[in-house]
Parts: C-alpha cells; sequence; structure tokens
C-alpha cells in the first residue's frame, strides 16, 4: 500500500470516526433539548459520513480489498476510545480485550 493510499485511508477512517461522533450527539438529549443543533449535527454527520464513503470508493481502484477493508476496524477502536472521552461513557475489560483482538488482527492483516 502506497502512502498516498494509507493517507486517504487515515483521513477515511477519522470522517468515519467524527460522522458516528455527530449522529450519537445529534440523537442523544440534544435532540430534545436544541432541534436546531441536533438538525446541524445530523448534517453534518451526513456530511463527513458522505466524505467517508467518497473517499472509499476512491480507494478501492489503488489496492485488494482484502488490504483495505481491515482498516475499517480502526473506526471501531477509536469509536471505544472518542465515546469514553466525549461521552462518558464506561469502558469495560471485555471492551479493551475486543480492541485487543481488532488490533492483533489489523497487525496480522497489515504484515502479509
Amino acid at each position: 500500500m502506497t502512502a498516498a493510499a494509507l493517507a486517504i485511508v487515515s483521513v477515511c477512517e477519522i470522517c468515519n470516526l467524527a460522522g458516528q461522533l455527530f449522529f450519537k450527539h445529534a440523537m442523544g438529549d440534544l435532540w430534545h433539548r436544541a432541534r436546531a443543533r441536533a438538525w446541524l449535527a445530523l448534517g453534518a454527520g451526513v456530511g463527513v459520513m458522505a466524505a467517508s464513503f467518497f473517499l472509499w470508493m476512491g480507494l478501492l481502484p489503488q489496492g485488494a480489498l482484502s488490504q483495505l477493508y481491515p482498516f475499517e476496524a480502526l473506526t471501531r477502536i477509536l469509536l471505544l476510545g472518542a465515546a469514553g472521552l466525549f461521552f462518558r461513557e464506561k469502558i469495560t475489560p471485555q471492551l479493551w480485550a475486543g480492541v485487543a483482538l481488532i488490533s492483533a488482527g489489523i497487525v496480522i492483516v497489515a504484515v502479509s
């Protein structure tokens, strides 16, 4: 995988993460408190998820799907940390074990 493709994968995953955070923010208690702000957060989520989608479509011709797709798991790892940081969600040992397994899988695929 080229450095440019790796950079695009990184941006794609960050957009995916941001989209999920915007969706959670919009559909949480913000939806009941400030509907106009919730619509803005929802729109931002759709926008960054669309950017992620189009970046991903641009990546597909550049590499094997079997090498690109495992990077999608990075979003789950980053989302776990972001949920704890931004939404004060409790991260259990089982979740950390899952992160370790996902990380091991990404490493195995990356070195193959």
